[in-house]
């Protein structure tokens, strides 16, 4: 189950979000589960980090993954959409996930779902503090891009 809060003026497509979220939650075995995802711009993401990760910069996600006690709730996913509209920030990344020949205006879309799906990992208890756990994840999050372009959520 997910919960949408957009704190920005840009439009998204709820549908194809709540589509990959729930393929996910489906796929990991976590379908009885609520995550909320909110989106917001830079002032907001800086409070954030600062309270959540004690480091004053703006970043493009945050996943705050809820404890065990709060029953279905796996946790809040927050993505700055100022920052995913950066694309030349993402360069690197696309190049790793061999996405950086998408067409200029599809990569954007791409590093927003990137981005989804890798905070729907953190929520699941993946993390990416050594190299090996950052190559994992990349390769589970690059797995499920090609599962939702398959499904035809998204389309690159």
């Amino acid at each position: 189950m997910l919960e949408i809060i957009n704190h920005t003026k840009q439009r998204i497509n709820k549908n194809k979000i709540s589509d990959t979220v729930e393929l996910f939650l489906d796929t990991y075995k976590k379908t009885d589960f609520l995550v909320t995802l909110v989106l917001t711009g830079d002032q907001k993401i800086r409070t954030l980090n600062r309270r959540y990760r004690r480091l004053d910069k703006v970043t493009d996600i945050l996943s705050i993954r809820q404890e065990e006690y709060m029953g279905n709730i796996l946790g809040e996913i927050i993505i700055n959409l100022k920052e995913v509209g950066r694309k030349h920030k993402y360069q690197d990344l696309l190049r790793e996930l061999k996405s950086d020949k998408l067409v200029k205006n599809k990569q954007a879309n791409f590093i927003f779902y990137f981005l989804l799906v890798h905070g729907l990992l953190h929520l699941s208890g993946y993390n990416d503090d050594s190299v090996s756990e950052r190559r994992e994840m990349i390769s589970l999050g690059k797995n499920f891009m090609k599962k939702i372009t398959k499904y035809g959520i998204i389309k690159l």
